[in-house]
């Protein structure tokens, strides 16, 4: 690896988000479109005498993504000194810590970290949370099932969004429970895959329609309690 490598973790927005039927084990079936943004954290790596890392700011350093994004892969304990500059705000659904992960995988798969042995990186990019593997693919993509399944959109058109981050945050697996325990109550009607919100929002973005996808965009309702 070069002196000084500066890698590049951006964000992302979800045009579309469709929760759909809870699975035998536990986890929810999605469709979404997801967008990548330049809003970015930055992750700095050099060679160093043993391994180290660093994270600005430093209450986030802790069962940091990236660490385990390097010991997934093996390199745990490799010698480098990693420093992560977060600017993507956390809780946010912002996406910022998978960023960092996929980042690093993207890196190894490209030699980034010298020769590995041969792996499975969607397996790797999935054991570490279900929005990894879209940053894999380094553009937009409808992302399904639990976040595995990944269609890529190709070149995105140069359309510009406004993020406005409240300070809120909201826990993942919390929400999910909620909305589980509210559809328990009142089950949602079918929706089929032919027709959907993300369809639409996936073919609208391949033309560059920007007004076809807005209309598209959707977000299933918070739950209720």
């Amino acid at each position: 690896m070069h002196l000084g490598t500066s890698l590049r973790a951006p964000a992302k927005i979800n045009l579309t988000l469709e929760i759909l039927a809870r699975r035998d084990d536990g986890y929810h079936n999605l469709r979404s479109v997801m967008l990548p943004i330049e809003l970015h954290d930055e992750l700095f790596v050099e060679p160093a005498a043993t391994f180290s890392f660093t994270c600005e700011p430093a209450s986030l350093q802790a069962g940091n993504l990236v660490v385990r994004a390097l010991e997934r892969i093996g390199l745990g304990a490799a010698p480098y000194a990693i420093h992560l500059r977060k600017h993507i705000p956390v809780g946010a659904g912002l996406g910022g810590g998978s960023a960092d992960a996929a980042a690093i995988l993207r890196a190894a798969a490209a030699g980034a970290f010298g020769p590995l042995p041969a792996g499975d990186w969607l397996a790797d990019a999935r054991a570490l949370g279900s929005d990894v593997p879209f940053f894999l693919t380094g553009t937009g993509a409808l992302v399904e099932a639990t976040g595995e399944r990944v269609t890529a959109l190709g070149a995105l058109p140069p359309w510009w969004v406004v993020v406005l981050a409240p300070a809120v945050q909201v826990d993942t697996g919390e929400a999910y429970r909620a909305l589980a325990a509210q559809r328990a109550e009142r089950p949602p009607a079918l929706r089929p895959r032919a027709g959907s919100a993300g369809l639409r929002a996936l073919e609208a973005v391949q033309r560059g329609d920007l007004a076809a996808a807005l209309e598209a965009a959707t977000n299933d309702p918070p739950p209720t309690r």
